[in-house]
């Protein structure tokens, strides 16, 4: 017969939570990167379009800035979910 070793509260505790991190950080780097490369892609190869030609200097700054913004907001989206699972 097998028998089942229980884990200690802090230990189960402990491995979800960094799962948790490790899965809500690779949400973060997807949800600000992929949207972030898209547009970006979409405003270089519109402007030609329009005939307007962006620098990589202005498309890396709107890139950053897009990343920047989506990872404060789901951040801060993140962290209020967080604050709510442990109450």
């Amino acid at each position: 017969m097998e028998t089942v070793r229980r884990l200690a509260p802090q230990d189960s505790i402990a491995r979800h939570e960094e799962s948790a991190l490790a899965g809500k950080l690779a949400g973060l780097a997807i949800v600000s990167l992929v949207p972030a490369l898209f547009w970006t892609s979409v405003l270089a190869l519109i402007g030609p379009f329009i005939n307007i030609t962006f620098s990589m200097q202005t498309l890396l700054f709107v890139g950053l800035i897009i990343a920047i913004f989506l990872s404060v907001v789901f951040g801060s989206l993140a962290l209020s979910q967080s604050r709510r699972e442990l109450e």
